[in-house]
Order: structure tokens, then sequence, then C-alpha cells
């Protein structure tokens, strides 16, 4: 009876320790690599008898874009392990995994890969991309974000993305290339959108010292050989980085006048000719006009051609002319005379008139005024328009009688001497 007791024993002793042995079970593809008491061991099933210490990878890889990520370890649906090794004696253990799918954001048009993510599967995950990336020749501002061909609401760069399989996210950035403004006052940095047209609108004019003005007079640029300038604004396309020099020249201001008002005005750069031409006469009525006399502090003709150092006010001064008219039997003559002057007017103080008179001067008169005259000549002061009139009267002219009485008397006496000699006809 003790003996089959112990062969008893002996027989279900194995089949004890049999049914104790623990099982492995993994819920992740295999084949799979795993060390069992720090020796390798291919499982080749879901499921193994496996005893001591026993890790497992702490990821599958499916291929590039999915993979199965170590969880925990659980036994009778209780948690036992959190780290890829445990020590299993008996019963049944599961390796839990979680299958992730990686999500990768590129950067557009850079063209390259800025990050890549594994998320679980089902679960979601918030990235973030810059909203500006700057270089010293480049800069890079966020556009729109697409995520699945889809775009997506990210105006600060964050935003969620869902894997339920392998996501590429494309954040698109509007490029924009470094276009230096080297101006007088100092260098600034502009951004100009890559590859599209560009302009921008420079100052005309910068104040300077002493009334002076600085100028634009023209560009120099370098990185580019096609741009464009139009008056004080510029337009190009850059697709890569640019330096403009905008040219000031230091200016004055230059204004010419006469009586009549501006003849010029304008800036003119330091070092140029002003050159300007005011009338030499300027009418003011048919009694009166204006003559050139010079410019305001210094000395030239109506034609001046100064060179410019200085803001300049150029005047030309005018002298006043009037007419003085001369009236006589002769006829009508007249002359300009300058206003505060004295012209002297003469006229003959006999004239022929008919046969056996004369005229002679009788009276002189000025604006209608007698005014007396030595010989025939009168001097009259200019201050206005003058009118003078030399007024003549009829009287015999006895010289003329007499040689009439002479020649009457000779041609008389001819008459009777010839008379008297000829002989009587009987």
């Amino acid at each position: 009876m003790v003996v089959l007791v112990l062969l008893a024993g002996l027989v279900l002793a194995p089949a004890a320790a049999q049914a104790a042995a623990p099982t492995i079970t993994v819920d992740a593809p295999t084949p799979m690599q795993v060390t069992v008491n720090g020796s390798p061991y291919l499982l080749t099933n879901s499921s193994a008898a496996l005893q001591g210490t026993v890790c497992v990878p702490q990821y599958v890889y499916q291929d590039s874009f999915a993979r199965y990520a170590f969880d925990a370890w659980f036994s009778s649906g209780k948690l036992v392990g959190s780290s890829t090794c445990l020590d299993v004696s008996s019963g049944g253990y599961l390796a839990h995994f979680i299958k992730q799918y990686a999500v990768s954001v590129t950067y557009s048009p850079q063209n390259t890969v800025a990050s890549s993510t594994w998320v679980d599967s089902g679960s979601s995950v918030l990235l973030s991309v810059p909203v500006e990336m700057q270089s010293s020749s480049f800069m890079y501002k966020l556009n729109q974000v697409i995520v699945a061909g889809t775009p997506v609401y990210a105006p600060s760069g964050a935003f969620n993305v869902s894997a339920s399989g392998p996501e590429a996210v494309q954040a698109i950035y509007n490029q924009f290339t470094n276009v230096t403004l080297v101006l007088p006052s100092g260098a600034s940095t502009l951004w100009a959108p890559t590859g599209q047209s560009w302009y921008h609108v420079f100052a005309s004019a910068l104040p300077g010292a002493g009334g002076s003005s600085l100028r634009l007079d023209g560009f120099q640029v370098y990185g580019t050989a096609s741009y464009a300038a139009n008056g004080n604004t510029m337009s190009l396309t850059p697709s890569a980085p640019v330096v403009i020099v905008p040219s000031y020249a230091l200016s004055y201001f230059v204004t010419v006048t006469d009586p009549t008002g501006v003849v010029l005005r304008g800036w003119f750069q330091d070092g140029s000719l002003v050159n300007a031409t005011v009338p030499g006469q300027l009418p003011v009525n048919n009694e009166e006009r204006l003559v050139f006399a010079g410019w305001a502090g210094m000395n030239g003709t109506n034609q001046i051609s100064v060179p410019v150092n200085s803001t300049m006010n150029l005047t030309a001064e005018y002298s006043v002319e009037y007419q003085v008219t001369q009236s006589s039997p002769l006829g009508v003559t007249s002359e300009w005379v300058l206003g505060g002057k004295s012209t002297a007017v003469s006229f003959p103080t006999v004239l022929p008139a008919s046969l056996g008179l004369t005229r002679t001067l009788t009276e002189t008169l000025v604006n209608g005024v007698e005014t007396p005259n030595q010989q025939g000549t009168v001097v009259v002061p200019v201050n206005g328009p003058v009118q003078v009139v030399g007024v003549y009267g009829y009287a015999p002219d006895y010289v003329f009688i007499g040689v009439i009485v002479v020649i009457a008397a000779v041609f008389l006496v001819g008459y009777f001497f010839k008379t008297g000699s000829q002989p009587k006809k009987t």
C-alpha cells in the first residue's frame, strides 16, 4: 500500500510540475527576438512556455511607419510589471504592446523632414511648428499646415493629429529674401517675397543742414541685375539677398524772380549751375516800360549762369523808362528816357512855310504847360511820360520878298531897255 502511494506520488509530481510551468503570450507580431535568462530566444508564436527572467524588445517594427511599443506585463488581468524584463515562475503572462504610427512633419519649400513622432494608434497628439524661421539670407513665414491632404487651422503653429495610420504633415511656408537698404542714416533690413514682384518707395528728399536737402539721385543695386526705378519707387523680383544703396545728392533751393513773378525755382545739386534768362524789357503800357538793370547783390546781364553752393534767391532788378514824345510841324518822334533823369529836346527856331512866309518857334509846351526854351532847346525832367510840343507862328519872309522884288525889277528894266532901243516904224 505504501509502495503504491509512493509510486502514485512519483507519477503525479512531474504532472504537477508541468502544469505549473509559466506561459508567455505577446500581442505583437512574431517571430520576435527575446531573451530568457540572458540568452537569446526566438519567439516564433504568440505564446510559449518560458521560465525565468524573460525580456521582450521595447519596439517591434513592422516597417518604417508602423511599430509596436511595449506597454506592460499582465497576469490574470492584473498589471505585474512595466519593465520589458519580468521574472516568471508559474501561471500565464501577457506582454502587452501598443501599435504606433509615425507622424512626420515636412517643411516646404525646404523639403526637409523637420520631425517624426510615433503616436499610439487611434489617439491624437498635439504638434507644433514655428510660425517664423529666419536666417541671414531668408525668412520663412508659416502659410498653412496640411494633414492627410487637408488644411488645418494652425495660426500659432500648433495643431492636433489623430493617428489611424501613418500621417505625413506638410508645413508650408512663404519664403522671403533679405533686402538690405543702405541709407544715409544707416542700414536696415526688409524682407521681400522670393520670386515675386516687390517694390519699395524711398524718400525723395532728406533734410540737410542750413536749408539744404539730400535729394534722391539714383540707385546702386547689388545681388541682382534686374530691377526698375521710376522716380523714388524701385521694383524687383528677388531670388537671392539684395543690397540697395539709394544715392542722395546735396542740393539747395534756388528761386529766380523778376517783376512779373517767379521765373525759375527748384532744387539744384551743390556745384551745379543755375542758368536763367529774364526779359531785357517788360512793357507796362505804350508810354512806360521796365528795362533790366542787373541782379540784386551781383552784376550780370539778363542771362545768368551762377554756381550753386547755398540756398539762393536771385532777383532781377529793373529800372523804369518813360517815353518822351516830340511833336512839331516836322512830325512826331519819340525816345525812351530813364525815369528820374532829364533830357534835352530841341526844335529849329525857324521853319519854311510858303512863298513870302516863314514859321517861327513861338513857344514850347511840356505836357501842355509852356516851358521856356533856349534857342529852341528845352530841358525836360522825366518822371513820367512826357509830351513836348513846339508851337510855330507865321511871319513875312522879307528875304524871300526882297529877292522876288529884285528879280522883278531886273526883269522890268530889261524889258524897258529892250523896248526903248528898237527903231520906230513908219
